[in-house]
Parts: C-alpha cells; structure tokens; sequence
C-alpha cells in the first residue's frame, strides 16, 4: 500500500478481547472503518468470571444483568497468619466474561465494526501509507487487507 492507495479499513484491530472489542467500537463510533480480526471463531470463551471494580460503568454503562454475577463488598488478604479484610465501596463486581464479551460485540457490530471470526494474522508489513496484513481465514483462505492504523489488543 502506498499514499495514493486507499486502504480497506482506516483500523484493523487484532484480537477480540474486551479491549480489542471497546477499542473497535469506539474508533468506529468516531467514524472510522474498522475491522476487528480474532482468531477463533467464537469470541468468549472458555466461560470464566472476572472480579471487576464497578468503575467498569463508567467506559461500558449499564450491564446486562446477565454479565454481573454477583457483588462483593470486602476483599480479604492473607500473608503468613495475618489477615485484613478491606471493605469495597462500592462493592466490585464479579462478572461473566463470556457474557461481558458477548455485550461488548454487540455493541461493537451495532457500531458498524466488520468482526471476522476465524481469521489468523500471519504476517504485518508497514509502509509511509499504513499496513498490509496477510490473514488465513477458515472461511476463505489467505487473503489480504490493507488499513491506515494497526491496534493490537
């Protein structure tokens, strides 16, 4: 790709992790082309909970109330015999990452983000216009796209 070329997508975002799905919906909500790449061909699992501090909130609003599992207001830590409890206000959040993810790629396709699912990176090469990336799709094959940014999340 040089200047003069267009490139596919203004991001291609590699990973479709919470951060990778936040960081897709976000340029894309700024009125860029993304395009998010994960290699598996399902995002969100294996199924596990996070414990989170309910500032989570403040970047995602409202959870679905399947995503929050369950609240705990103390946290206790232990070294050798000596035990502290430290109470959490307001209490952290236990989620389900599966479901959190889940959210997180409506959200991301309600922006407007192409998600390919099942799409490895192979190979980056960078010039004065952007970056090429050589991706083997389950679906289709090796193919190539071409965007101005490149995250890696």
């Amino acid at each position: 790709m040089n200047q003069t070329t267009r490139p596919d997508f203004d991001v291609a975002v590699v990973g479709g992790s919470c951060a990778g799905l936040f960081a897709a919906e976000h340029l894309a909500r700024q009125g860029m082309s993304v395009c998010l790449l994960e290699r598996k061909s399902a995002i969100g699992s294996p199924v596990r909970t996070w414990i989170v501090t309910d500032r989570l909130r403040e970047f995602l609003g409202e959870l679905p109330s399947d995503a929050v599992v369950h609240k705990t207001g103390v946290i206790k830590m232990l070294a050798g015999d000596a035990v502290a409890s430290v109470p959490l206000t307001p209490p952290d959040l236990i989620v389900d990452r599966t479901e959190l993810l889940a959210y997180l790629q409506r959200r991301a396709d309600a922006a407007g983000v192409q998600i390919r699912l099942g799409s490895d990176l192979r190979d980056v090469r960078s010039d004065a216009g952007g970056f090429r990336l050589e991706i083997a799709e389950r679906a289709e094959g090796t193919r190539h796209i071409t965007a101005r940014h490149l995250v890696g999340a």
